[in-house]
């Protein structure tokens, strides 16, 4: 007797593919640690530790804040491609764009004081999407 979980284990291996993925890829050897402070499996399900992985590693990698935006952006189509409902991928999406700015690896350049965040949050708000 197949369960419902292998199942959708089932569906899920055959749908799931790294190279749909946007991003880097991550090295083999490389874990991350899941989805900070958030479930590693969404309301319905669907594994999101591949795309919590590849977003660890955009992090870990860093660059400028557009750099940044671009693995936001990328984190809310590998978890959409993951199986993860519309509106808890936009959640995750949004929790990472306000509370990621201290994990990202800026290098050289200063990460943005909680000042500049709270105007650039201000500035969408009234301005729409960057």
């Amino acid at each position: 007797m197949v369960t419902q979980s292998q199942k959708f284990e089932k569906r899920f291996t055959r749908t799931y593919a790294p190279r749909a993925f946007e991003g880097s890829r991550p090295p083999h050897r490389f874990a991350g640690d899941g989805c900070t402070c958030a479930p590693d499996y969404a309301v319905n399900g669907a594994d999101l530790r591949a795309a919590c992985r590849w977003h660890d590693w955009a992090y870990r990698v860093g660059g400028s804040e557009a750099s940044r935006l671009v693995a936001d952006r990328a984190f809310l189509f590998n978890l959409k491609r993951s199986g993860c409902p519309w509106w808890q991928a936009r959640f995750y999406f949004h929790a990472v764009r306000w509370w990621g700015v201290r994990a990202w690896d800026y290098g050289l350049d200063s990460p943005p004081t909680v000042r500049a965040e709270f105007c650039r949050l201000w500035r969408v708000l009234r301005e729409g999407p960057e």
